[in-house]
């Protein structure tokens, strides 16, 4: 895999001409401070201008942000705009997240489900944390009993994997994978 190494300077100039992408990759630079000092308040705006532009992976940014900060309804809005991407299988598991615990709403096991079934929909640790939950509320035995074409699945991940502006959002969803284990260890 090919590392992207654009620097700042370029970065912001793309960003000034309107690329969207280039505001997201704003966004992760400074939530993870790479190449510039560390500022989630810049990182939220950079993200907020991607997502006003229709970039699905700044608004699951956004939301992880707000889970993190148990502003659960904030963080629903912005994952079910990130799941019109079926790449974004993390949405769905965050989604299947808030509805199974009633994280800012009542429990609804139904709408848990139907959003950790486009969680497993991904080859990721969304995607295991998504099949254990559904195996763990009864639904499936394994992970073949979701029926998911693998030929599409793999497709999406080539896809996910040969965009280079992806590449950054990985490290950052792992990072936020874990949100689900620590809500499980407080119960």
């Amino acid at each position: 895999m090919k590392r992207n190494t654009i620097k700042m300077d370029e970065l912001i100039k793309q960003e000034e001409e309107g690329d969207a992408r280039a505001q997201f990759r704003l966004g992760l630079a400074f939530y993870k401070g790479n190449r510039v000092e560390k500022d989630e308040e810049k990182a939220f705006e950079w993200w907020m201008k991607a997502v006003e532009q229709g970039v699905e992976y700044a608004a699951y940014c956004l939301g992880c942000i707000n889970f993190e900060k148990k502003d659960f309804q904030t963080a629903m809005e912005y994952y079910l705009k990130a799941i019109s991407d079926p790449v974004i299988n993390e949405a769905g598991f965050q989604l299947g997240v808030i509805y199974e615990n009633g994280l800012g709403l009542e429990k609804d096991i139904d709408k848990a489900i139907e959003y950790y079934k486009k969680g497993a929909a991904g080859l990721n640790m969304a995607s295991y944390l998504s099949t254990d939950a559904l195996k763990r509320l009864g639904v499936i035995h394994s992970w073949a009993d979701l029926g998911i074409n693998h030929q599409e699945l793999c497709k999406n991940t080539q896809y996910r994997f040969d965009e280079s502006w992806n590449e950054l959002l990985i490290s950052f969803s792992l990072l936020h994978s874990g949100i689900w284990l620590k809500i499980k260890l407080k119960e």
